[in-house]
């Protein structure tokens, strides 16, 4: 070491002047500054979580790299590096990744309590839990002193898979059979029948407890709209959807007339039904309470903003395109 040390003294022992000397200290160091700057972006872009590493290593891992950046020069924001840390998930958590990457808006501490709950429950059940569970990707548990809140209802001591009220809601949306005792023939007249209902769904949006966003099938529902191409994946469905673009959806109310504004919906053309997010609503600050035949969504100020009917064994709000309606009124 002591040689190394001697060696770097050396090379300014030539200069005789204190200008050279200090431009050629300065080069020297600066060069070094820069390839650890170099160093700390790379080990950022190619982070990645480790087989058996704990998820609040992990996320402590990653912000020490970004604290690395931040005293080099690079500047990391709270997005980039929330970013960084949902590609680096590898392994078991690989299905949870691609969802998360559909929840761009999610901080690090957002994150952080999702990853800590998917990783509880991967420990308890031994195995990974499959996406077609819809808690995993959507729940965020705020916890006080340890005590664990369901995502679903806030209330505590609980976690959104075992939420009774959820599983009520569940309960409802299953379909019933007829008795094996029935004739063919009346099965048959009653899936076309279904099948009718069904294909009559255009003004129709489902309140959905699994969708990660707002969604919308048709154009004709935007008031504002930025085109972008990328992936949709449905929690319970072994499959993605391509999403072309994303904006706001002026409607108004079929009963009522009145006006309804949904922000950040994506365009998804294939979807079956417009999908209103449960989860991005109660992430707002709306609460969702369960009637007998119905769900009131509720807003911060104690007031019903919305009523979702139970039919069809789903959760149905009746909603037309601003745009459809007002040209039906210059018709009339």
């Amino acid at each position: 070491m002591f040689c190394s040390k001697a060696n770097e003294v050396l090379q300014y022992a030539t200069e005789d002047h204190a200008k050279p000397l200090w431009e050629k200290i300065k080069f020297n160091f600066t060069g070094q500054a820069e390839d650890r700057k170099i160093d700390a972006g790379n080990e950022l872009h190619n982070l990645r979580l480790c087989e058996k590493e704990k998820i609040s290593n992990y996320i402590a891992r990653a912000r020490g790299v970004a604290t690395k950046c931040a005293s080099l020069g690079l500047d990391v924001t709270e997005r980039e590096l929330a970013f960084y840390v949902v590609r680096g998930l590898t392994g078991k958590y690989a299905k949870i990744r691609e969802i998360l990457k559909t929840q761009r808006e999610k901080s690090i501490d957002d994150l952080l309590e999702t990853l800590r709950e998917e990783e509880t429950l991967q420990n308890n059940v031994g195995m990974p839990t499959e996406v077609s569970n819809p808690d995993l990707a959507f729940t965020a548990v705020k916890r006080q002193r340890q005590k664990r809140v369901c995502y679903f209802c806030r209330k505590p001591n609980h976690v959104m898979k075992d939420c009774f009220i959820r599983k009520r809601i569940e309960a409802q949306k299953k379909p019933r059979f007829y008795d094996s005792s029935r004739k063919i023939k009346d099965l048959e007249a009653f899936v076309l029948s279904s099948e009718v209902q069904e294909t009559s769904t255009k003004h129709v949006w489902i309140l959905d407890s699994g969708a990660s966003a707002h969604m919308v099938k048709e154009r004709i529902w935007f008031e504002n709209f930025v085109s972008s191409t990328g992936d949709v994946f449905l929690a319970g469905k072994d499959s993605k959807l391509k999403s072309y673009g994303i904006g706001n959806v002026k409607a108004i109310n079929v009963y009522k007339g009145s006006d309804i504004k949904i922000e950040n919906v994506i365009y998804v053309p294939d979807l079956r039904y417009n999908l209103i997010s449960l989860t991005t609503l109660m992430s707002k600050g709306f609460k969702c309470v369960s009637k007998v035949d119905s769900m009131l969504i509720i807003d911060k100020h104690g007031n019903v903003v919305r009523k979702a009917f139970k039919r069809h064994n789903r959760l149905e709000i009746d909603l037309k395109p601003l745009n459809e309606y007002n040209v039906e009124c210059r018709k009339s």
